[in-house]
């Protein structure tokens, strides 16, 4: 339900770990637009649990792992790393350039 209603609330979803990559991909294939707001903490393969099944998932999504540690911890300890990345990303798109800095300034 969180997947599909991202882009109606207009957050972005962290995907992480094998379960919340099967509740994406279920999402994607109710609701294909809710791919776009998904980011992909690490890579699905690297659960303990994920076996094969990770590696499936990881294709089917066309997913790119934010980071690529081999954690392999679970309890979603790529998604703690990631959100601050995230914010961290979201605050350079929001910063001006040192062009309209100046500007600014003038």
């Amino acid at each position: 339900g969180a997947f599909m209603q991202a882009p109606a609330v207009g957050i972005v979803a962290v995907v992480d770990g094998f379960i919340s990559g099967v509740a994406a991909l279920c999402a994607v294939r109710m609701h294909p637009s809710c791919r776009a707001c998904m980011v992909f903490a690490t890579g699905l393969a690297e659960e303990p649990s994920a076996g094969r099944g990770g590696d499936i998932l990881q294709a089917a999504l066309h997913a790119k792992p934010a980071l690529a540690m081999d954690l392999r911890l679970g309890e979603a300890s790529g998604a703690t790393l990631a959100v601050p990345l995230l914010r961290a990303a979201a605050a350079l798109v929001q910063a001006g350039t040192l062009e309209e800095a100046l500007a600014l300034g003038s």
